[in-house]
């Protein structure tokens, strides 16, 4: 568990001032033309998944995407994302942690349904793959940053990554890894 000075979601000089110990991370990023806005988001003050997409809808930038990187106790990570007034779109990157994780449950369940079946494609199939993690919801939430469904699933199942990794990776790709890593 690390210190983090916690922000409200709008202008990251709007922090506590009093430090807190957590073992979440709930960074939001908005695309605002070629740039990336970032905040973070602190889950307590909100009650589910709509109360999460209608923070999402006021840090867009009109119709340009916004995600939320979730993740809890080294153990799983969640996208969510929302283009304009669409509905979220959410990736889990292990469906059974529904059933143990109380933020899980409260933001997720309703909209995580499948678990991927996605096949490795050639870029990762020679990676070491751990077949413990059950990847689920919308594996396709990347596809138009250039992260496929089937990278995606197999970023999950990696042997010896953790969500952190995960997450860092798709940040990268995105072009806004600076934006989520000063909420670490």
């Amino acid at each position: 568990m690390r210190p983090r000075r916690p922000c409200g979601v709008g202008s990251t000089s709007e922090s506590v001032e009093r430090e807190t110990t957590v073992s979440q991370l709930a960074a939001l990023v908005a695309k605002d033309g070629h740039r990336w806005h970032g905040a973070e988001i602190d889950l307590g003050e909100l009650r589910d998944i709509d109360d999460l997409a209608d923070a999402m809808r006021l840090a867009a930038r009109g119709d340009e995407p916004v995600f939320v990187f979730v993740e809890e106790d080294d153990e799983w990570f969640a996208v969510v994302r929302i283009d304009g007034g669409e509905e979220p779109r959410v990736f889990v990157s292990d469906v059974r942690m529904l059933a143990v994780s109380d933020i899980a449950e409260r933001f997720f369940a309703d909209l995580v349904v499948d678990t991927a079946e996605t096949e490795t494609d050639d870029a990762v199939a020679g990676a070491r793959m751990r077949a413990d993690a059950q990847p689920g919801g919308d594996t396709g939430i990347l596809a138009d940053f250039g992260i496929s469904a089937k990278q995606l699933v197999a970023m999950c199942r990696r042997e010896g990554q953790v969500p952190a990794d995960v997450i860092t990776e798709i940040a990268d790709q995105l072009g806004c890894v600076d934006e989520i890593e000063v909420y670490r």
